[in-house]
């Protein structure tokens, strides 16, 4: 009867050291979304220092810029969870996109290209270095 008492009470400081790690990692390192439209810009540099610069405007490095402000403003949303109000907007205008929805769309496999894409990875690695 003990060791289930004492097991149940085990489980729960794991538990709750579990959602003490989530919180951490899930924490924004940025806050002022008006520093987006910057940080783009900060990335159009970067990738027009490249050997082959790539446009900014594809969907692929759309996606990679997408996947650094989620990083830096809400982690958790990369693996799906929902989007702090007003970023999913401020990023749509900032990327000149008119439906709100496509960055929506835009972050469905980013988890994904991360995951399977070495140079996808390296990329978002080196525009983050370059960037913060």
């Amino acid at each position: 009867m003990f060791n289930k008492i004492l097991s149940i009470q085990e489980i729960k400081q794991k538990k709750e050291s579990v959602l003490q790690s989530e919180r951490e990692a899930c924490s924004p390192l940025l806050t002022d979304y008006s520093q987006i439209p910057v940080i783009y810009e900060w990335f159009k540099n970067y990738m027009n220092r490249l050997d082959c610069p790539p446009n900014p405007e594809s969907v692929n490095q759309r996606k990679k810029f997408i996947f650094v402000i989620l990083y830096l403003y809400a982690p958790a949303s990369i693996l799906g969870y929902k989007m702090p109000n007003g970023l999913r907007a401020k990023i749509a205008v900032t990327l000149g996109v008119q439906k709100h929805c496509s960055v929506s769309m835009y972050c469905e496999d980013l988890i994904f290209l991360s995951q399977h894409y070495k140079e996808f990875r390296n990329d978002i690695e080196d525009v983050f270095r370059y960037i913060y």
